[in-house]
């Protein structure tokens, strides 16, 4: 349901409630008894008044017992990593080509229609986890291969002799094009910095280089312990 200013729409899985949303907000949709039957009626018209008693002719559609209700909920968001923790993407070391076992392959369109979140909720979530777009499709970047494009990159500060403030993304993005596409570098690039003024160049983001570091030595961390009851 949408006009020029508002859309409502219901998503999820066949498995989950029915929810409805907005572009910033959730409801659960709930079926509820009523106390009272309620009658649906076709609208009134002049011809259903009889002018002499004036008594109204109705036509009965439907009889209920029960309404829906909407309640706010919280969004489902981490249905977004089920969606694409099957087929993470490599670069050029990528099996997403492997014929013989085809990889899900997934559109915003497909996240909209089964995620139960809110248009706002969707979009910042999907920013957070670094997603790319791929040949039309939506695919989450590998977390070793996101940490094999973040050395070579510094590699590549090194060898260019770039400043980490001042890096040329369409000059980095064809020195990585060894690792994978130009196009994918470049969504890459825009993801670990600040775009400048001009679109040209980023400055490389402490805090997502340092959390990406952080993550890693949490998950080398948590290998470790588990080694240790095997």
């Amino acid at each position: 349901i949408s006009n020029n200013l508002s859309r409502l729409v219901i998503r999820g899985a066949n498995n989950d409630f029915a929810a409805l949303c907005t572009s910033d907000q959730i409801f659960e949709i709930k079926s509820a008894e009523t106390s009272n039957t309620l009658l649906l009626a076709s609208p009134l018209d002049s011809s259903s008044v009889n002018k002499e008693n004036g008594c109204i002719a109705l036509t009965v559609n439907s009889i209920l017992h029960a309404k829906l209700e909407l309640t706010q909920c919280v969004p489902r968001l981490k249905r977004i990593c089920q969606l694409f923790e099957d087929n993470p993407y490599r670069g050029h070391f990528d099996g997403d080509n492997d014929i013989e076992n085809p990889k899900p392959k997934i559109t915003m369109e497909n996240i909209k229609s089964e995620v139960q979140a809110s248009d706002q909720a969707i979009d910042a979530y999907l920013k957070k986890l670094n997603v790319v777009t791929i040949d039309g499709h939506l695919r989450l970047l590998d977390f070793d291969f996101r940490t094999k494009l973040i050395e070579y990159i510094f590699s590549l500060l090194s060898i260019q002799d770039w400043s980490k403030d001042h890096i040329p993304i369409d000059k980095c993005a064809t020195e990585m094009k060894e690792i994978c596409p130009k196009y994918v570098a470049k969504q890459f690039l825009e993801q670990i910095g600040t775009m400048s003024n001009d679109g040209n160049s980023i400055s490389l983001n402490a805090n997502t280089i340092s959390t990406h570091y952080a993550l890693d030595l949490l998950r080398n961390l948590e290998k470790v312990k588990t080694k240790e009851f095997n």
